[in-house]
């Protein structure tokens, strides 16, 4: 009986693999640290997780090279894996893998922006906009056009808002807007020149983008506007039609999420449009630092980009 339950407990060390995560940080442009790359294993999975902590910065695409053998070519586009992040903060892969040592290297396109994005900013609300739900300053800056996204939680007019934390519509991991599906969606009801339209009132356009983003499908008189539930409709139809992976042209937009002293969304979740010119003001490739770079057959190193050995450790 002992030696089965010894046989049993071989086979499940065998089958869980587990380490403690090893963290690299991950360099924009050589020598600007913007973040950290956390590896570790998970039973037969290697979890590859990017966070960026330098404000103002965020990911735009990664890729991962994870394999058994040393990478072939410092080129990212040759990683077998890859993520669209359009301005995320971070990035996560879950890779399985074999009971082995794994060679890893991490690369993503990095971009800069002119707005604190991963920062704490205060806003204030004004209600209504000139064309909007309301107007949001932030830090002082603005107005702008300013919508909510969040039907569960108010805010109140002439209030300036504190410990608001500041991130970009394209994150794709926002973590709190019921539908975050459809923010590319909202993305295209921004851009859109809406005056172009008079038929389209703003309360239209706010009821549209709460039936894209709210879970209650909000009908005219929600949130205390009335719209014309077929208008709102008629625009929820046209992002469907038009906006699927849309890029921002005239306007980016701004989520700001603010929080009470528990750390909680504690006010409603407000996206804001803001110029798209010279809302980002530089791109840079980044690499997570590794032990190991590329050389070419004279010897000499290709690029600045490393790769690493991750230790499957096996608990016995």
């Amino acid at each position: 009986m002992k030696s089965i339950i010894g046989l049993m407990i071989l086979l499940t060390s065998v089958l869980v693999g587990w380490a403690e995560a090893s963290t690299r940080p991950l360099f924009a442009g050589q020598h600007h640290q913007i973040g950290e790359v956390e590896t570790y294993y998970q039973g037969t999975q290697l979890v590859v997780n990017a966070t960026v902590t330098e404000v103002g910065w965020c990911l735009a695409r990664s890729h991962l090279y994870v394999g058994e053998t040393e990478p072939a070519s410092s080129a990212p586009g040759q990683f077998p894996y890859s993520h669209e992040l359009g301005c995320a903060l971070s990035d996560t892969y879950t890779i399985d893998v074999n009971a082995v040592d794994h060679y890893v290297a991490y690369h993503a396109e990095s971009k800069q922006s002119s707005f604190p994005i991963g920062g704490t900013v205060s806003y204030e609300v004004n209600f209504p906009g000139d064309n909007s739900y309301f107007d949001a300053t932030i830090d002082g800056d603005g107005p702008y056009n300013a919508w909510c996204m969040d039907l569960g939680r108010t805010i109140r007019s002439g209030t300036t808002y504190t410990n608001c934390e500041l991130r970009s519509l394209n994150d794709p991991d926002l973590g709190i807007v019921d539908q975050e599906q459809n923010l590319g969606y909202v993305s295209w009801i921004l851009n859109q020149e809406w005056s172009l339209y008079p038929q389209y009132s703003w309360q239209d356009i706010q009821g549209a983008i709460w039936k894209l983003t709210d879970d209650t499908n909000p009908v005219g008189g929600a949130g205390g506007i009335s719209w014309n539930e077929a208008n709102a409709l008629a625009i929820v139809a046209l992002a469907i039609a038009n906006g699927g992976d849309y890029q921002a042209d005239s306007f980016e937009g701004l989520v700001l999420l603010c929080r009470n002293e528990a750390g909680a969304v504690a006010q409603q979740i407000t996206v804001v449009a803001v110029p798209a010119y010279n809302f980002f003001i530089g791109e840079e490739t980044a690499w997570a630092e590794g032990d190991s770079n590329w050389y070419n057959k004279k010897g000499r190193r290709v690029g600045w980009g490393s790769y690493w050995v991750e230790p499957y450790i096996i608990w016995h």
